[in-house]
């Protein structure tokens, strides 16, 4: 595990009605019949099994915990226009933090919860991710800015979820010597423009991400802490 000095509070940000930049973790969607009755959903997004749930009591966020050194918050409180909404958007936050928490294995990256929240092509995208991080004995340590989350398409077969990816307060943490590297994102650069495509699992509100597209410096995203200190 990477020095603590390394580690930073990682903001995910989804777009919402609240400014807040230290707003609550998404919450997993309800779990009763009526509610998914009343959107004709398949259902809330099923708990990830193993190490990564927390057991009952603990505390009421839910989900895949992440190491200290890149934990997972949000700068604007995201809102939801119905429950299959809010199903999608959870499962692409879990994936999210799948893959990341994927990153800090000590030999494969080929979890139960990556296994979980990705499939096909997507899968292989992901898992390449995060066993190149194990593979170079390194971490990613710092703080993603998740921003613009939009909800593109959706039906009962797909969905599409895009949003912006800031990592220019991200480094490589070197996991034998516990020192920083470069930052992820090159400075004076706009953030990463992502695109997954979900799709239901046939388990009660479990979606995977079946592929994604990344654009890096996109015009279309916010540009960076470091960058907008730079414009100004």
């Amino acid at each position: 595990m990477l020095a603590a000095g390394l580690a930073a509070a990682v903001a995910v940000g989804m777009s919402g009605c609240s400014t807040n930049p230290h707003s609550p973790d998404i919450s997993a969607p309800p779990t009763t019949a009526d509610s998914m009755q009343d959107t004709g959903s398949s259902g809330p997004a099923a708990q990830p099994q193993g190490h990564h749930q927390k057991p009952p009591g603990k505390s009421n966020k839910q989900g895949i915990d992440l190491p200290n050194t890149i934990t997972l918050a949000y700068d604007r409180t995201p809102t939801f226009s119905d429950l299959l909404h809010h199903i999608v958007l959870w499962n692409a936050n879990q994936a999210l933090r799948a893959e990341l928490a994927a990153s800090y294995q000590k030999t494969s990256a080929a979890t139960p919860d990556l296994r979980r929240y990705w499939t096909g092509l997507g899968y292989t995208q992901a898992y390449d991710w995060s066993q190149a991080w194990i593979d170079t004995k390194s971490r990613p340590v710092g703080r993603v800015v998740v921003s613009a989350v939009s909800v593109d398409s959706l039906t009962n077969q797909s969905a599409t979820v895009s949003y912006c990816q800031d990592m220019s307060a991200v480094i490589r943490g070197d996991a034998l010597t516990h020192t920083g590297g470069k930052a992820l994102q090159p400075p004076h650069s706009d953030g990463e423009h992502v695109v997954m495509t979900l799709v239901p699992t046939g388990t009660k509100g479990l979606w995977q991400v079946a592929a994604v597209t990344m654009q890096a410096d996109s015009a279309s995203c916010p540009p960076s802490a470091e960058h907008r200190s730079k414009l100004a």
